[in-house]
């Protein structure tokens, strides 16, 4: 939101609001809150605090963000805002935003049937019935009548004839069709093997309008009978991706950027080797860290909040992974007192305990895309 604020401070207000129940307790919380992230990410944007917005407005989870025209009309609301959407409602252009649903309201796809096909009604219609079909590869944009996201049957063993995707991106649906994921951290074994930010080797005006409209799409698959496996389905997806945008997708091998965590004290290390079974994490104060125990090198990075100070202080990094490079097979006993929102402060607690994060280059595999060849 800061960098929205900034670049578009001459054509639209942002304001924060920490929304807090009635009582003195809440809103010393909330407004301590506000202040440390205020302070921490040195924001620009003005913000207040206010205790009647949620009962008025319904709000029924954050972020929620309600954008209003200078009549001083809400003209929508909704949980994300991007520059792309920001730039089409200053210029009075059509802006699709993700609906933020309120308390007491249904949701624009409240009736929509999930034992039912996408795009099916099972009546008949010219001719026969629409799920009446032995096999079926649909991929199709997204309306606000689907579901805004979903993987079933792609992610896990199926006994169903049919998967389907909802509410994904051109990015996310390639990802899918290659690895099984929309997305990854450290946390998923597929880290340290496929480089997370796709590679679009293309001049192609197709790819680049695709890219560039911000549309979500959903796919759904029918098959025969229900044995084929997860990566079957997935093979599917794919040939159904690459001819209906017209483009190929390969995995190739690659010298990429990544961060790695590294021992660089293997005796102070050790002192912190795990003495316990039971794996616990309890938070320090609002950012100040961690105690826990039994934890891995993976889940000590995901909870030290490294991914997000490492997209938010550096260009593209929200695709640059963090891939554990420590070969150490056990667990640690850690009281990671660091401030969360600062990356050295993380970085520095790290090296306490004979750790480090660093920049390098890794061979990867990589999913790229090029154009289709004719």
């Amino acid at each position: 939101m800061d960098s929205l604020a900034r670049i578009f401070s001459q054509n639209v207000d942002i304001i924060m609001i920490g929304a807090h129940a009635s009582t003195y307790e809440s809103y010393s919380e909330t407004r301590l809150l506000i202040e440390d992230k205020v302070k921490k990410k040195k924001l620009s944007f003005p913000y207040a605090l206010d205790s009647l917005c949620i009962k008025k407005f319904a709000i029924r989870g954050v972020p929620y963000i309600l954008v209003i025209n200078p009549e001083g009309k809400i003209v929508a609301k909704t949980i994300s805002i991007d520059s792309t959407q920001l730039s089409d409602f200053i210029n009075k252009r059509e802006v699709r935003y993700r609906y933020a649903i309120s308390n007491g309201e249904r949701s624009s796809y409240a009736d929509y049937n999930r034992k039912r096909l996408t795009l099916t009604t099972g009546k008949m219609s010219n001719g026969g019935y629409d799920t009446a079909f032995l096999f079926r590869s649909l991929l199709s944009e997204s309306t606000l009548e689907m579901p805004d996201f979903g993987i079933v049957g792609f992610d896990t063993h199926t006994n169903s004839r049919s998967s389907e995707l909802f509410g994904l991106t051109v990015d996310e649906m390639i990802k899918v069709a290659c690895t099984g994921q929309p997305a990854w951290d450290i946390l998923d074994s597929v880290n340290s093997k496929i480089y997370p930010k796709i590679i679009y080797d293309s001049t192609s005006s197709v790819i680049n309008k695709l890219l560039a409209s911000n549309k979500r799409y959903t796919y759904s698959l029918t098959l025969p009978n229900e044995e084929k496996a997860i990566r079957d389905r997935l093979k599917i997806l794919l040939s159904t991706i690459c001819a209906t945008w017209e483009i190929a997708v390969s995995l190739e091998q690659k010298k990429m950027p990544v961060y790695t965590i590294t021992v660089i004290d293997e005796k102070l290390l050790l002192k912190h080797k795990s003495k316990k079974n039971d794996y616990t994490v309890k938070k320090i104060g609002i950012s100040d860290g961690f105690k826990s125990h039994n934890i891995s090198i993976e889940k000590l990075v995901a909870y030290s909040n490294l991914q997000n100070l490492i997209r938010d202080n550096t260009i593209h990094s929200i695709q640059i992974p963090i891939v554990n490079d420590t070969e150490i097979n056990y667990n640690l006993d850690i009281e990671f007192r660091a401030d969360l929102e600062d990356y050295g402060s993380v970085k520095t607690m790290l090296k306490s305990i004979g750790l480090d994060i660093s920049k390098s280059l890794k061979e990867m595999t990589c999913i790229t895309v090029r154009d289709a060849e004719d």
